[in-house]
């Protein structure tokens, strides 16, 4: 009887105990359930949760889908003008020429001697627009990115002169894993008319460009001595410019002389800003994000005026500035047209979709991270790509 007394007792307290943890237990829960329903369904929280049921427009990103297909392409300006310059590096035909020309005596080596002038890539930038993830990436990737070929390190900007757009494009698929689906390349020449076709872009510029020789630089890559000898030069005696030597005379080239390009301050895109701006020489870190910055949004800009026009547009905008000619040489002084590309006006059908969402879908414009080595020579400066935060950057676009 003790042994049954003791069990009912024991029974009870765990009754009671029990009952009470559990009644305190559920309480507990079910206000912190109800705390999430209303939290979800207080106006204060409705920026963090992404939608509002009052507001049509909430939520709009994740419920549209774009038509079309993902696809990526890459645009290449150069500084290629065989107008204002004929000192060009000479083609296969060309050297074979020369060489044929050449009589027993040599009279004529001068002319495989005399340096010529090389084509180099002055802006490159990648576009993915991405359909799975609502985006549109635009990543500048600075000319002077320094890569290493058959031919030793050099720069992407080299590398499309001396092998062309298509290994290019390799060497950006290895930095970015992005392959592009085209490309677009704009001589320097001719860029000026693809930019009137669709309008000008305005930008401020933050600093004075300078003209140096062949380079434009900016201005705080000068010291105020520089800059002050530059505007205030000394006089220059005309006896020191030329030296004789033997039976001929050497040329001695002159040290490049610093002049004023652009003001800081608001510009149009025309064809003399335009050309000044594309050839800026990226001599330091703070060169390749002024330059990316001002690239990315007048590519922005111009994407959405070919996002706003209709596929009939579109396609007669392709036909006028390539001359309906898929162009995928690897020749960079081949003859091209305004807009050189192997995009054509049947590819537009399965992309048409992505291009009209671009106003409706998100636009992450990036710089290609990296670091400038300065040697304090802006011929051999070069940008070294930081790979292992490219790829964290990137990945989620292949």
């Amino acid at each position: 009887m003790t042994s049954f007394r003791n069990f009912l007792i024991t029974f009870l307290i765990s009754v009671l105990l029990f009952g009470v943890i559990g009644y305190f237990t559920t309480v507990f829960v079910s206000g912190v359930v109800q705390g999430l329903i209303d939290s979800g369904n207080d106006p204060q929280n409705q920026g963090k949760s992404g939608t509002d049921p009052t507001d049509p427009d909430s939520g709009r990103s994740d419920e549209f889908e774009p038509d079309g297909e993902s696809f990526s392409f890459l645009i290449v300006l150069n500084d290629y003008d065989p107008i204002k310059y004929s000192d060009y590096v000479p083609t296969d035909w060309e050297a074979q020429n020369m060489i044929y020309s050449i009589d027993s005596y040599g009279n004529e080596l001068g002319l495989l001697l005399k340096k010529s002038r090389h084509v180099h890539a002055t802006a490159i930038v990648l576009v993915k627009a991405d359909k799975e993830d609502k985006e549109y990436l635009l990543c500048y990737i600075s000319p002077e990115t320094r890569v290493y070929t058959r031919s030793g390190a050099m720069s992407l900007g080299n590398l499309y002169g001396n092998y062309g757009i298509n290994v290019l494009k390799e060497h950006v698929k290895a930095l970015t894993g992005i392959s592009p689906d085209f490309h677009f390349v704009l001589d320097g020449y001719r860029m000026s008319e693809v930019i009137e076709s669709l309008g000008r872009y305005s930008l401020e510029l933050d600093t004075d460009i300078y003209s140096y020789g062949d380079y434009y630089m900016a201005s705080y890559n000068f010291t105020s001595d520089e800059k002050k000898a530059a505007f205030d030069p000394d006089p220059v005696n005309p006896d020191d410019s030329e030296e004789e030597t033997g039976d001929y005379v050497e040329e001695i080239v002159p040290a490049p002389v610093i002049g004023r390009a652009l003001f800081a301050g608001t510009h149009e895109l025309d064809r003399e800003t335009l050309t000044i701006l594309s050839n800026l020489k990226e001599c330091c870190l703070e060169d390749v994000e002024l330059k990316g910055g001002y690239v990315l949004p007048a590519v922005e800009f111009y994407l959405k005026k070919i996002a706003s026009m209709s596929e009939g547009e579109l396609a007669s905008f392709i036909t006028e500035l390539t001359g309906s000619v898929a162009y995928a040489s690897d020749s960079p002084f081949d003859e091209k047209p305004a807009l050189a590309s192997d995009f054509t006006s049947e590819d537009i059908g399965n992309v048409y979709g992505m291009i009209a969402a671009l106003n409706r879908l998100n636009i992450n414009p990036v710089i290609y991270p990296g670091n400038y080595v300065s040697t304090h020579d802006s011929q051999i400066g070069y940008y070294v790509p930081t790979l292992r935060t490219a790829v964290e950057d990137l990945i989620k676009y292949r």
